[in-house]
């Protein structure tokens, strides 16, 4: 199969808004090709969408970068990096929320 097939459909599955499907086929890429760094990281994207807990979010990201934080294309490390930070800054405020909604 066309090495770039997964990831066309991808970016199709996300230009539509479709994020069920936009994780199935970054895993699909993923499970073709491991190696697939652009797939690792659409699927952050994807799950960010689709996942309302902020952990789960988070957890996308981490697995992108446990994988390419070394090695990865700069600009993808630095943009899931960021991401992470501002989930855990989410995550942060909603139990300030909550804290303050139970006094």
């Amino acid at each position: 199969m066309n090495k770039f097939f997964f990831l066309l459909l991808l970016f199709a599955s996300n230009k539509a808004e479709a994020q069920t499907s936009a994780l199935a086929i970054a895993s699909k890429a993923i499970e073709e090709n491991p190696d697939n760094e652009r797939a690792w990281y659409e699927r952050a994207i994807a799950a960010d969408s689709y996942y309302k807990d902020l952990e789960t979010r988070l957890n996308y990201y981490q697995a992108y970068l446990n994988k390419y934080e070394d090695t990865g294309y700069s600009e993808l490390v630095y943009l899931a990096k960021r991401r992470i930070k501002d989930i855990r800054e989410e995550m942060h405020l909603a139990v300030e929320e909550r804290d303050t909604m139970a006094n």
